[in-house]
């Protein structure tokens, strides 16, 4: 099957992507600009454009623009990937994210929160390239990792072999933390405003867990 075919078998399903369920055009995964304009709408959507990588949406499209389509691709090719049910993709995945206190052990309502997810572990995956690729370099003494982080504290005896690897630059260790902060202070103003979205502090071990991926996979 066509890698085209796939991106509009599921665009064509708008319920399984618009997790929001508003006006968000569907959009041409080579075309720059309506990739912009879908992660911009999408966060928006989200209200978590007062992240600090919200900020570096237009950056790319400057100075990065295949990357906005790399971070859409990616978004519409996991849910493809995911909606398979006879996959074991789909039942890892659920596996997982069942382990999380903010869910209920409910493969139902795990499915219907799975665009969420990802939402946010692709389209702000790639967010902080611009920080990355100024080779932004992070002293080690800056990096706080313990068990509240979102960076598993097993890298508390790895993590200068890895910067050392990565020849001093901080490869998305920053996005991930920068994420985690962010998103987690949204919550606790939202939660306390007229939003109609769910602001609760049980997501904060999920917002971790999407931090983890972020950092992880940049």
């Amino acid at each position: 099957m066509k890698i085209q075919t796939i991106y509009k078998r599921i665009q064509n399903k708008k319920e399984l992507w618009n997790y929001y369920n508003n006006e968000i055009k569907v959009p041409e995964i080579l075309d720059i600009e309506d990739c912009h304009k879908f992660i911009i709408n999408y966060i928006s959507a989200s209200e978590k454009t007062r992240t600090c990588l919200f900020k570096n949406i237009d950056k790319l499209k400057k100075d990065s623009p295949e990357r906005l389509s790399h971070i859409v691709s990616t978004f519409f090719l996991g849910l493809w990937l995911y909606s398979k049910k006879t996959s074991f993709i789909q039942k890892s995945i659920n596996k997982e994210l069942s382990k999380l206190h903010c869910f209920q052990d409910n493969q139902n309502e795990i499915i219907q929160q799975f665009p969420y997810v990802w939402f946010m572990a692709t389209l702000f995956h790639d967010l902080g390239y611009p920080a990355e690729k100024a080779a932004l370099k992070l002293p080690i003494h800056e990096i706080t990792i313990g068990d509240k982080e979102p960076i598993p504290s097993l890298y508390k005896y790895i993590y200068k072999s890895y910067y050392k690897y990565r020849e001093q630059k901080e490869h998305g260790i920053w996005a991930g933390l920068q994420f985690d902060k962010d998103i987690c202070q949204i919550r606790e103003y939202q939660e306390h405003t007229f939003s109609k979205l769910s602001w609760r502090k049980e997501l904060e071990e999920l917002y971790h867990y999407v931090a983890w991926i972020i950092l992880a996979a940049l």
